[in-house]
């Protein structure tokens, strides 16, 4: 990763993180996607995904990371 795309992304994280603290989230999600670390792919661009999460207090059901962040259903079927 090139250091002014590095840069980029350090400071939209700092932001989002800044925002979350703002807004009195105090859980959140993050997944960073990439191709293969070794070599530089032109089909592959680097993903970032945040999501804040609920409050515990509230006792209600929580989403985890994969249905909210890599779009993936943890159970496919009834019990």
């Amino acid at each position: 990763m090139e250091e002014r795309s590095l840069e980029a992304l350090s400071t939209g994280m700092s932001r989002i993180l800044k925002g979350y603290y703002d807004l009195g989230v105090e859980s959140l999600n993050m997944s960073l996607l990439s191709g293969q670390l070794d070599r530089r792919l032109d089909y592959c661009a680097l993903n970032l995904r945040m999501n804040s999460r609920r409050r515990l207090e509230y006792y209600t059901s929580d989403c985890g990371f994969i249905e909210r962040i890599q779009l993936e259903t943890v159970a496919e079927s009834m019990p």
